[in-house]
């Protein structure tokens, strides 16, 4: 009896035996460990296989319409962040790859400033036209439309015209005229930006000016951002390119170099994104073919290398 209430007052059963001091070991619970890790790989091949591409596809088709909802976030940009953060990141250029003994020879740092440095010109190179889809779809909630007649054919679209985010358009067609309204100030008011920009309906083209900072943000960058956009006959899309290049000077041991900002894959009035033409061989012409130099790219100039990269 007395060996019965000191068991119990330890807490111990009556058959514990030789197991009353048995610790506890992970390979007790081996099984459930085993069915979780199924779970999660599981889960995980699931998403990568069926949903990943899904869920692009559906933030791609519903982008316009999240822009038109957050005029404050820049929805284009950060997409294109979240897909640069997946990618890995780019190999060294191929200039400084040529050969092993070039690696040896000094790096500077060279960056180039559009303000002090270049000013707006127009066409002095061969611009890229874009596609610009247009939708009658109401869902880009724009607040305060223009007074339109009835018989008004309305078509909407959005455009990167500045680093300050997407910008509203809204083509609306009557009879022989077709007029494009801006929302430059991007507060979904069609009503403050000035008249809109009218042509004839056969053959719209016309010509959109905004203040260069006001395109790009660079503060001292002189002069007028122009894009023509135009509509081919029959077609509800609309097409568009810059009218404005960037001409100026870069100088590297003293030697000048006439240089060309040209906007080349995306038209979006950030210059700071897109590759610069140097007329190395001072002829007078830029070949993209030799002369073009991508952002932040590492060229060689007699015996240094030069990592060229533009700035405000």
């Amino acid at each position: 009896m007395d060996e019965f209430r000191e068991r119990r007052r330890r807490g111990l059963k009556q058959d514990d035996g030789g197991n009353a001091n048995r610790r506890w070991s992970p390979n007790t619970k081996l099984p459930f460990y085993l069915i979780l890790v199924v779970i999660i790989a599981g889960g995980y091949l699931l998403y990568d296989t069926f949903l990943r591409d899904s869920l692009e596809r559906f933030w791609e088709r519903n982008a316009a319409f999240l822009q038109a909802e957050y005029p404050e976030v820049d929805v284009a940009a950060t997409f294109s962040q979240l897909d640069a953060s997946r990618q890995e990141s780019p190999g060294a250029p191929a200039e400084t790859a040529l050969l092993p003994e070039a690696e040896k020879l000094p790096l500077h740092e060279l960056e180039i400033s559009l303000a002090r440095q270049f000013k707006a010109r127009e066409l002095l190179a061969p611009p890229v036209s874009r596609e610009l889809k247009t939708t009658p779809s109401t869902d880009f909630s724009i607040k305060k439309m223009p007074d339109l007649a009835e018989n008004a054919t309305v078509r909407y679209a959005l455009l990167k015209l500045s680093r300050f985010g997407l910008t509203q358009l809204v083509l609306v067609t009557q009879g022989e005229k077709t007029a494009l309204y801006v929302d430059t100030n991007h507060n979904l008011d069609l009503r403050d930006d000035g008249p809109p920009l009218v042509a004839d309906s056969d053959a719209f083209a016309v010509t959109l000016v905004l203040p260069m900072y006001r395109a790009t943000g660079i503060m001292g960058l002189d002069g007028e951002y122009r894009l023509w956009i135009y509509r081919p006959a029959g077609s509800d899309v609309l097409r568009y390119y810059p009218l404005t290049q960037l001409a100026g000077q870069i100088v590297i041991e003293e030697r000048h170099f006439d240089a060309l900002v040209v906007e080349g894959e995306r038209t979006d009035a950030n210059f700071l994104n897109d590759s610069i033409l140097v007329d190395w061989n001072g002829d007078g012409e830029f070949d993209p073919a030799s002369e073009e130099v991508q952002p932040d790219q590492v060229v060689r100039r007699d015996d240094a290398r030069y990592r060229i990269s533009l700035v405000e």
